[in-house]
């Protein structure tokens, strides 16, 4: 009996002991979880990397979910993550925002460095995506496209064919932009910073007169907007070759309109008739108009150009006046002296027939009717004098150009580049030379 009753009693005892040890064991474990989840909380609650609130944010929630009895904590918990989180999304949208800003001057700079090295196959792809990622509230595209009709005008200079479509076109867009009411603190950049709206609208004419008509071939398209270059207070009013290749259009309708009409003199038998005549009025008002177009180009002869062009436009001059006078050029000089202070026709418009003081029906012999003793050529492409001028180091806010013009085999002339008005940089920068 005494045996049963001490096996009972040890067996008590040792369930008691048991219990005892497994009892703290189970607590202190808990405890030191608790103490984990609280430690990782506030190692990294106040720290500004992302990825360490999110540890501290998660730290919290596991402790409101495992420990609802710890009533103050859990309410401070409850209270504090959604801030974190506030801050979290924050954080994050700065990255997002530092990053594009990163990649964004990343690809201005790889812009910048294209065009100031010259390097017009990059310039023309890094500014393609600059202009598709801008803001559409920036003034950067504008500038830019800017930039990339400027280049591509260079490089039809240089027989480059390449980009010619994309000048056109860029240069379009610019014109629409600022027709829309589009500004610029500089309208373009680098070597290629106009200054003005009127001067950037000026060259962007000529960028798509001067490709349409040199590389293109199109002349008869290239009129309004060589004509518009004209118009417009801008360098390119200046340009003789404009008016030269303005004139020199309306001269080879005159010569297209003589030969259809000596065709028909022939077929009257070597009379004039009626048609004629009015084909002859009508050659006339063509030469008219050239008169007034070649008295303006060599108005604006420069010392720089040669005494070849000089001498070649006045000879054409002399010939065309002879021709609209019957042989009389007493007037010439007084005509080319005052011809700065009218108004230019504008070539799109139809032009006036110029009927003869007499109307009798004569004949006629064709080296009598031609408004010109030999036949006028195309006009022969050469490499262009560019002027130099001082162009600002590159910003990656502030992309655009200068323009050249060409010469023809009857001048011999190599044409100029509208040149920037010079403004002092805002602040002290070297400066680099450039071409325009």
């Amino acid at each position: 009996m005494k045996t049963i009753y001490r096996v009972l009693v040890l067996g008590i005892l040792m369930m008691a002991f048991t219990a005892v040890t497994v009892t703290p064991s189970f607590a202190q474990g808990t405890q030191e979880e608790k103490v984990a989840l609280y430690k990782k909380y506030t190692d990294n609650f106040e720290s500004k990397d992302i990825e360490k609130k999110k540890i501290a944010i998660e730290a919290g929630k596991q402790y409101i979910e495992k420990y609802p009895e710890d009533v103050d904590q859990v309410k401070y918990f409850k209270s504090a993550i959604p801030a974190l989180e506030d801050q979290v999304v924050a954080l994050e949208k700065k990255a997002k925002e530092d990053e594009a800003k990163r990649i964004r001057n990343e690809r201005l700079k790889r812009f910048d460095t294209a065009v100031r090295g010259n390097k017009i196959a990059d310039s023309f792809a890094v500014g393609k995506e600059v202009i598709a990622n801008e803001a559409p509230d920036s003034v950067i595209p504008l500038d830019v496209e800017i930039v990339l009709a400027s280049l591509g005008l260079d490089q039809a200079a240089a027989k480059v064919d390449t980009y010619n479509n994309d000048a056109i076109n860029y240069a379009k867009t610019v014109m629409q932009k600022l027709a829309a009411g589009k500004t610029s603190d500089n309208f373009g950049a680098f070597q290629y910073e106009y200054k003005s709206k009127d001067n950037a609208l000026g060259v962007m004419n000529y960028v798509i007169g001067y490709i349409t008509y040199y590389r293109q071939d199109k002349v008869k398209d290239s009129l309004p907007y060589l004509y518009k270059s004209t118009q417009i207070k801008s360098e390119t009013n200046k340009i003789s070759q404009t008016y030269r290749i303005i004139g020199l259009w309306y001269l080879e309708e005159a010569l297209r309109i003589d030969k259809d009409r000596l065709a028909k003199i022939a077929a009257a038998d070597g009379k004039d008739t009626d048609e004629t005549l009015a084909l002859l009025a009508l050659q006339k008002g063509y030469a008219d108009r050239s008169i007034d177009a070649y008295a303006r180009a060599y108005n604006l002869v420069t010392p720089k150009d040669t005494k070849d062009y000089k001498d070649g436009i006045y000879s054409r001059l002399q010939d065309l006046y002879k021709f609209r006078y019957d042989g009389d050029i007493k007037g010439i000089d007084a005509y080319v002296a005052t011809v700065m202070s009218k108004p230019m026709p504008d070539p799109t418009t139809p032009v006036t027939p110029i009927a003869a003081e007499t109307t009798t029906a004569t004949t006629t012999s064709p080296t009598t009717t031609k408004p010109t003793p030999k036949p006028m050529d195309k006009p022969m492409e050469k490499p262009m004098e560019k002027p130099s001028t001082t162009a600002k180091p590159t910003t990656a806010t502030k992309p655009v150009s200068t323009t050249t013009t060409k010469t023809d085999n009857s001048s011999n002339q190599a044409t100029t580049t509208p040149t920037k008005p010079k403004t002092p940089a805002k602040k002290p920068v070297a400066k680099k030379k450039a071409t325009r």
